[in-house]
């Protein structure tokens, strides 16, 4: 399966996402706009999976074979934290789930560059006066 991170207005994205339905490949596309969650599951014998998902899709990075980043972030959904009255103890809590979630980021773009990709999170900025 090829996965396609991209914008939801992104038109290039949608001309591609019509040549590979027309040529019957597999894909899944990340709109990022949409909010997403993830998961680790730990298998025996110490391999993982890393799953995608919301309320329509579920990804699972063991069936991706390929990946196309076209551009935007990984929006990985935050918990709602207004249960927590103290304001400071709510922002510290925060900041903190905002790190980890920087961190998961991270890997998930790191687990994406391992497979053959076009395009990479930390090449989404290229300088073009460099080359």
């Amino acid at each position: 399966m090829v996965l396609i991170m991209s914008r939801y207005n992104d038109n290039s994205t949608v001309y591609v996402t019509q040549w590979l339905f027309h040529w019957k490949v597999p894909f899944e596309r990340i709109d990022f706009e949409e909010e997403y969650s993830v998961e680790i599951i730990y298998e025996n014998g110490g391999g993982f999976d890393f799953i995608v998902y919301n309320d329509q899709k579920k990804i699972k990075m063991s069936d991706v074979k390929a990946v196309w980043y076209r551009r935007g972030d990984l929006n990985i959904k935050m918990p709602n934290l207004q249960f927590i009255r103290d304001e400071y103890v709510r922002r510290e809590v925060s900041g903190h789930l905002q790190g980890e979630k920087a961190i998961i980021e991270h890997f998930f773009y790191y687990l994406m560059k391992e497979k053959p990709h076009i395009g990479t999170f930390g090449e989404r900025a290229v300088n073009k006066l460099m080359g």
